[in-house]
């Protein structure tokens, strides 16, 4: 039982190391990019918002001229 307990510490730690790895990672290439293109899209909350075409990164909520180019409103 122990020995099962210090499994799931030993893996939990080195998945959050690798997490927070990739979330450097990430962070590194999305300040890199330029975010020339954006689309708009529901977010994980239900709110329209722009997101980088190239990288992902979420770079605003969208303007009522935005919801109205991409046909979200008339």
């Amino acid at each position: 039982m122990e020995n099962e307990e210090e499994d799931i510490k030993s893996k939990t730690e080195k998945l959050i190391i690798s997490i927070n790895r990739l979330k450097k990672e990430l962070k590194e290439a999305q300040e890199g990019c330029k975010h020339l293109e954006y689309k708009i899209e529901l977010n994980e909350k239900g709110f329209l918002v722009k997101t980088c075409k190239e990288c992902s990164l979420q770079l605003g909520y969208t303007t009522e001229q935005d919801k109205k180019d991409s046909g979200y409103i008339i």
